[in-house]
């Protein structure tokens, strides 16, 4: 019953969303506004996810699971302080683990 419920859901959610698409490609300001929002939603979701995965290899290295910090290079300046502020942020709250 969930299974035919959930299909008849995706189907209308479908319909729904070919009628907006069409809808905003029928403008020509539409257009060019939702790509300047995607770029932008797009390179605030990259950021955050480089800067997450900065967040688990320090997590990692704290709880030492994993030496993390072995891999970074003296000559990534970025990287190593991004690592540095990372791990900041997560002793005071990984540090007693």
């Amino acid at each position: 019953i969930f299974l035919v419920l959930f299909s008849i859901l995706l189907i209308l959610l479908n319909i729904v969303l070919k009628s907006v698409c069409e809808m905003i490609n029928g403008f020509g300001l539409t257009r060019e506004v939702d790509g300047y929002i995607a770029a932008g939603v797009y390179a605030i979701i990259g950021a955050s996810l480089c800067v997450g995965m900065w967040f688990i290899l320090a997590g990692v290295d704290i709880l030492g699971l994993f030496a993390a910090g072995n891999l970074l290079a003296e000559e990534a300046y970025l990287s190593n302080q991004l690592y540095l502020f990372a791990k900041s942020i997560l002793e005071p709250f990984l540090g007693g683990a």
